[in-house]
């Protein structure tokens, strides 16, 4: 059972009111986006994970405005939120943006292992490589999706007050301004004019042709 120091924890993680929070929401698998979990870091050394239908979910800390999320990846774990539970993330930080913009590689498992020197647990760990043989995250024992999920709230954060001091603000902020522009087209979809899309399919055609 939990300790007497967990419990507090928990309590002073529910009863956050401002701040930030590194946040990460695990699905059934990379093709199947049914949440199954999200885990919640209030700062970089404890992280706490809820199965999705846990009666406790601290639900109203993804609403709060004046709680900043921290995402790594943020598009996907947004999009889940508003297509599953209608819930619109007021303020966002993503790390994967801020590693771009600073010249890293986008996975957060490399940004880990070059910044802090450590072997995250990547979802090929838990589930294997594609193919007939992979597992799906329901598949996983409870605890081992709970630490990976665990791990990567806390280094999400961690990530994040290493690279926040040297971002290009102006362009950071421009990219999370974007993004819930581009969940929206995603969403909507786009209406594409067939007839031009194959003549200028025929044009790069005969270009890529002739280079060759």
């Amino acid at each position: 059972g939990p300790s007497s120091d967990s419990t507090l924890a928990y309590l002073s993680l529910y009863d956050m009111t401002s701040g930030n929070i590194a946040v990460d929401i695990e699905t059934v698998s990379l093709d199947n986006r049914d949440p199954i979990g999200i885990g919640f870091s209030p700062n970089p050394h404890e992280s706490f994970y809820f199965p999705i239908e846990s009666g406790i979910l601290p639900w109203h800390l993804l609403e709060n405005p004046n709680i900043t999320q921290i995402y790594h990846n943020g598009h996907f774990d947004l999009e889940i939120l508003k297509s599953y539970f209608d819930i619109d993330v007021p303020n966002v930080y993503d790390t994967l943006i801020a590693a771009q913009l600073q010249g890293y590689t986008p996975a957060l498992n490399s940004i880990a292992k070059t910044l802090f020197d450590v072997d995250l647990i990547s979802i090929q760990d838990l589930i294997g490589k594609k193919g007939k043989s992979q597992l799906l995250m329901t598949d996983v024992p409870f605890e081992k999706v709970a630490q990976k999920c665990c791990n990567d709230t806390m280094y999400s954060y961690k990530i994040w007050n290493e690279l926040s001091p040297y971002l290009p603000w102006e362009a950071f902020q421009l990219e999370m301004d974007v993004m819930p522009v581009l969940m929206k087209m995603q969403q909507i979809g786009m209406r594409v004019d067939i007839d031009r899309l194959l003549q200028h399919k025929t044009q790069v055609e005969k270009e890529v042709n002739f280079y060759k």
